[in-house]
C-alpha cells in the first residue's frame, strides 16, 4: 500500500545500516515474496514467505524444552527475573549460501537477510541450540528460544546467577531488550504462567483472553473454544465435567444449539478460571505420588507431592477411551490407567521413587504375579511400567475422590497409536497361541455358538457380573478377537475340547506332562480331571506304564527262637548251584552244593539240615519247579512245616532266602578270589557278633563257635534279642475288587486279566484273556478302566480249590518223577554221617 511504503523504504535502510539485510544486484535461485507485519508500537517488521523454501529445506531437528520440564527445576526458588534477547533470530548470522536463498522482492528491489529471518521451519530450533549451547552450563538458568529464565532461592544467589549470564550473553555478542527484561522480581509471567514462591497459576491475560471469547455461533466455534480451554487441563480437575454440556454440542450427529444451558456451563467455567487457581511446584525432594483411577469412559490421574501431612496438586490429566477400551474388563482399565498416569508424567517420575495409588484391590492381587501369568493386555501394561521404580498402593475408593472425578470426566482423546496398539498387540498374542489362522477362525466361530461362553462374553463387554463356572475366575477374563482368554489361555468352547484333548494327548504323554502342557495354552474348568479320565482310559498308555512304585515291607513278627522260620532258595557260582537256607532270628546261613536242581535234591539236602538244628515251624521260599512241585509238598506235610511261596516274579517277598543268598555269594566270590578257604570265611561270617552282641552262631546253637582265633573270654549270658527292621516309608497300593480289569507287568502291562479273588494279603488269583489263572504279587497287577474281554471263566473254580497251594509248574526235563524219586531213597547207599554232615567231597568241589 502506499502509505507502508515510505515507512517500509526507512525499515529496510535501518536493516541494511544494522547488516540484517543487504540489496541483491546479481541473478539468484531463489526469490520469496515480501512479507510486512506491524507491531505493537506501530513499527514494521520485514519478513518473507519462506513457504516454497521451507518444502526444500533440510530440517535441522533440535528438542524443544517443554514448559513442564522447566517449571520443574524451579522448586524452592524465590527469586526470577527474565531477559529477552532483541529480535532474536537476526542475532544468528547466515552464511553466503544460505543468504542467497533468502532473498525477497520489495517495491525498491530485491534483498537478501544476512540474519536468520523469521518464517523459516527450523528458525527456532537453530536459535534454540545457539542460547542452549551459551547458558545451559550455568545453574538456575534455562531458555526458551528468546526467552531467558534466572531462578535463585536468596537474593544474593540470584544477582550471582545474573551476573553469570549477562556475562556470558557479552562475551557470545548477545544483544538484550530492556523494555522486555524483568529483573529480580518475586514472581514473573513465563510461557503464559505465572511462577512464584507459592507455585504456579495461570496468566491473567491467558485467562482474560478465553473469557472475553464470544459465544459461538456453530459447531466450529464450540471446538475453538474448547481447544482454548484445554490449554488450562493441568489446572482444573475434572475440566471435561465441567464441559459437560459444550461437549454434547460437538458429536457428529448433535444439532447446535447455543442454550442458556450452555453459557451458565461456560460462564462458571470462566468464573473458576478467574479464581486462578494454584498448582504446587514438582520438587524432586519431596514423596511422589499418582493418583490413577478408571470410570466406564475414561481414565484420569493426578500427580501429587507430600508437604507436611497433606498432598499437594502438581498437575491434572485424564482422557477419553476408546470403543475398544471401554469394552475392555475393569482390571484391565484400572492398569490402564495406572500406566497412562506414569508415562503422561514421565518426566516427574522416571528414574525416582513413586507411589501408584488404585482404588482396584484385585490390581494389587495380579501384580504380584509373574508377567507371564497373567492376561495378554495386562501383560503389556506391567512391561510398560517395569521401566518405573513404583509402588503400587491400595487406596479405597471414598479416598481417591480426585483421580475418581478425572476418570468420569475425561478432557483429550486418545491418539491413534494408543488405539491402535491393542489390536496390534494382541493379533499378535493371539496368533502366537494358536495353531493356524484356521484354528483361530474356528474357535471364534465355536465359541459363539457356546451358549454359556456366549454369554459370558457379553457379562463382560457389559461390565455385568458373570455367573457359572467361570466366575471364580472373573478378574483374569478378557476378550481378543472374540475369543475369550484366561489370563494368556484360550477358553476352549466344549464341542473342541475332545479333539484339543486329543492333541494335547499327542505322542502319549504322562500325566504330569500332559497337564503342564495344557496349562500353558488352553484352559476349560475340570480340564485336569479330563486328561486324568483320557490316560487313565488310553489302552497304550496302561500298556506302557512304568512300574508301580513299591509299596512298604510287609512286617513279620519276630521269630519265637532260633530256627523258628528260614528261607531258602537255590543260587548258582561258577555254573554250580547251591542251595542256601538262612534263619530268620540269628542270620546263620547254612548251604550245600547241589548236584542237581531237582526236587528230590533239595529235599534230601533239607532233611540232612533239620536233622542237625531241628525242623522249622515255617520254610519261605520261591515258586521254583523244585518248591513248587507236588513231591516238596508231600515233603512239607511229611515233615510238619509250613510252606510259604511268595509271589511269582516278586523276589522281595522272599527277602530272607535273598539275603541268605546274598551273604553267602559275596563270601563265595571274595574266598575264590582271594584263593582263601570258603568254609573257614563262612565260619568267620557264623562267629561274627551282629548288633545285639551275639553272633549267628550263638543264637542258633547256644554257644561260641571255635575259631583259628584265641579266645579265652567266658561265654557271656544270654540276652534277648530285640530285632526291629527297618524300611523307608512307603505307600500301599489299594487292593483290587473281585472281577476288577487289571494289566499283569512282564517286560510291558500288555496282558490284561480279571481278578478273581484274593489268596493273601497282597497276592491274588487273576485269569487272563486267553483263560490261564495266574497268581501275582498286588505290585505286578495295575487296575485299569478298560473293558474286559472274557473268553473262559471256567479256571476259576479249578484256582478257588487250590487257594493255599503254590503254583504248579511242570518239573524241567531229566527231574526225577516221584515214583523214580522212591526208588532211588529205597536204594540210596547208606554212609557213615560226617562232622558237621558234609559230604567229605563238597570242600574239594568248590
Amino acid at each position: 500500500p502506499q502509505a507502508l511504503q515510505e515507512p517500509l523504504r526507512q525499515e529496510l535502510d535501518r536493516m541494511t545500516k544494522a547488516g540484517i539485510v543487504t540489496r541483491v544486484e546479481e541473478p539468484t535461485d531463489w526469490v520469496s515474496p515480501l512479507v510486512i507485519v506491524t507491531k505493537k508500537n506501530g513499527d514494521l517488521r520485514v519478513c518473507m514467505d519462506p513457504r516454497k523454501i521451507n518444502e526444500c529445506l533440510k530440517r535441522e531437528h533440535y528438542e524443544m524444552p517443554r514448559r513442564e520440564d522447566i517449571e520443574a527445576e524451579i522448586a524452592g526458588a524465590k527469586y526470577f527475573s527474565r531477559l529477552d534477547a532483541n529480535s532474536g533470530f537476526h542475532q544468528i548470522p547466515l552464511d553466503e549460501e544460505t543468504s542467497k536463498i533468502c532473498t525477497f522482492t520489495t517495491p525498491f528491489g530485491r534483498y537478501r537477510f544476512l540474519r536468520l529471518p523469521f518464517g523459516i521451519s527450523s528458525a527456532s530450533e537453530v536459535f534454540q541450540k545457539t542460547l542452549s549451547q551459551i547458558f545451559d552450563a550455568l545453574a538456575g538458568v534455562r531458555v526458551y528460544v528468546d526467552d531467558i529464565l534466572i531462578w535463585a532461592a536468596t537474593r544474593r544467589e540470584h544477582d550471582e546467577r545474573l551476573e553469570a549470564v549477562l556475562e556470558a550473553a557479552r562475551s557470545a555478542g548477545l544483544t538484550l531488550n530492556a523494555e522486555k527484561c524483568e529483573i529480580g522480581v518475586t514472581q514473573i509471567s513465563f510461557l503464559g504462567d505465572v511462577i512464584s514462591e507459592g507455585g504456579i497459576r495461570p496468566s491473567s491475560t491467558t485467562v482474560r483472553a478465553v473469557t472475553d471469547m464470544p459465544a459461538p455461533t456453530d459447531k466450529l466455534g464450540v471446538q475453538r473454544m474448547l481447544g482454548v480451554v484445554n490449554y488450562f487441563g493441568k489446572f482444573v480437575p475434572a475440566l471435561a465435567e465441567k464441559t459437560q454440556l459444550m461437549r454434547q454440542l460437538i458429536k457428529k450427529d448433535a444439532l447446535f444449539e447455543w442454550s442458556e444451558n450452555h453459557a451458565k456451563e461456560w460462564n462458571q467455567l470462566c468464573k473458576y478460571l478467574s479464581a486462578e487457581p494454584v498448582l504446587a511446584i514438582f520438587d524432586p525432594k519431596r514423596e511422589t505420588k499418582i493418583t490413577a483411577d478408571a470410570s466406564r469412559n475414561g481414565i484420569g490421574a493426578a500427580l501429587m507431592q507430600r508437604h507436611g501431612d497433606s498432598w499437594r496438586p502438581i498437575a491434572y490429566a485424564s482422557r477419553v477411551l476408546t470403543d475398544a477400551q471401554t469394552r475392555y474388563s475393569q482390571i484391565e482399565k484400572e492398569a490402564m490407567a495406572v500406566v497412562w498416569g506414569c508415562e503422561k508424567f514421565h518426566y516427574f517420575v522416571y528414574g525416582r521413587k513413586v507411589i501408584l495409588e488404585t482404588d482396584h484391590r484385585p490390581l494389587i492381587a495380579i501384580s504380584k504375579k509373574a508377567i507371564g501369568d497373567m492376561p495378554p493386555r495386562l501383560q503389556r501394561f506391567f512391561l510398560r511400567l517395569l521401566k518405573y521404580d513404583f509402588h503400587l498402593q491400595f487406596t479405597p475408593g471414598k479416598q481417591l475422590v480426585l483421580a475418581d472425578m478425572l476418570s468420569r470426566a475425561p478432557i483429550s482423546s486418545p491418539n491413534e497409536d494408543e488405539a491402535n496398539e491393542d489390536v496390534e498387540v494382541h493379533a499378535v498374542s493371539v496368533a502366537a497361541s494358536l495353531v493356524s489362522e484356521a484354528t483361530q477362525g474356528r474357535l471364534a466361530r465355536e465359541t459363539s455358538n457356546d451358549r454359556y461362553l456366549k454369554r459370558v462374553i457379553e457379562c463382560l463387554e457389559a461390565h455385568r457380573p458373570i455367573e457359572g463356572q467361570l466366575r471364580p475366575f472373573s478378574e483374569e477374563l478378557s476378550v481378543v478377537n472374540e475369543l475369550l482368554f484366561k489370563g494368556c489361555k484360550v477358553v476352549i468352547p466344549e464341542s473342541m475340547r475332545p479333539e484339543i484333548l486329543r492333541r494335547i494327548h499327542d505322542g502319549h504323554m504322562g500325566l504330569t506332562k500332559c497337564k503342564l502342557r495344557a496349562r500353558r495354552i488352553v484352559f476349560w474348568p475340570g480340564l485336569n480331571e479330563d486328561i486324568d479320565n483320557l490316560i487313565r482310559k488310553c489302552a497304550v498308555c496302561r500298556k506302557y506304564a512304568y512300574k508301580q512304585p513299591s509299596e512298604p515291607l510287609m512286617m513279620r513278627p519276630v521269630p519265637k527262637h532260633a530256627w523258628y522260620r528260614v528261607g531258602a532258595d537255590i543260587f548258582e557260582y561258577a555254573r554250580k548251584s547251591y542251595l542256601c537256607v538262612y534263619d530268620a532270628l540269628s542270620n546263620f546261613p547254612e548251604v550245600e552244593l547241589l548236584h542237581n536242581t531237582s526236587s528230590a535234591t533239595v529235599i534230601d539236602k533239607l532233611s540232612a539240615m533239620f536233622a542237625r538244628y531241628g525242623i522249622p515251624v515255617e520254610v519261605c521260599t520261591d515258586n521254583g519247579p523244585q518248591f513248587s512241585s507236588r513231591e516238596f509238598a508231600t515233603f512239607a506235610k511229611d515233615y510238619d512245616f509250613k510252606h510259604t511261596t511268595s509271589s511269582p516274579r516278586f523276589p522281595r517277598s522272599n527277602g530272607l532266602a535273598e539275603k541268605g543268598v546274598q551273604i553267602v555269594k559275596r563270601i563265595l566270590k571274595k574266598t575264590t578270589e582271594g584263593k582263601n578257604d570258603f568254609w573257614l570265611g563262612l565260619l568267620s561270617y557264623r562267629s561274627s557278633p551282629l548288633e545285639g552282641g551275639k553272633s549267628p552262631g550263638e543264637l542258633l546253637q547256644g554257644r561260641r563257635l571255635r575259631t583259628p582265633l584265641p579266645d579265652f573270654n567266658e561265654t557271656p549270658p544270654t540276652v534277648v534279642l530285640k530285632h526291629q527292621q527297618t524300611q523307608p516309608v512307603r505307600r500301599h497300593l489299594p487292593p483290587l475288587q473281585e472281577g476288577a480289569a487289571v494289566r499283569i507287568q512282564g517286560d510291558t502291562w500288555a496282558t490284561k486279566a480279571k481278578v478273581i479273588k484274593r489268596t493273601r494279603p497282597r497276592s491274588y488269583q487273576v485269569a487272563t484273556e486267553d483263560g490261564k489263572v495266574l497268581r501275582r504279587n498286588r505290585q505286578h497287577l495295575l487296575a485299569t478302566k478298560e473293558l474286559f474281554d472274557s473268553s473262559d471263566d471256567d479256571s476259576a473254580d479249578e484256582a478257588s480249590a487250590n487257594e493255599g497251594a503254590p503254583e504248579q509248574l511242570q518239573p524241567p526235563a531229566g527231574s526225577p518223577s516221584t515214583a523214580t524219586a522212591v526208588l532211588r531213597r529205597s536204594s540210596r547207599n547208606r554212609r557213615a554221617p560226617q562232622r558237621l554232615g558234609y559230604d567229605e567231597n563238597f570242600a574239594q568241589s568248590l
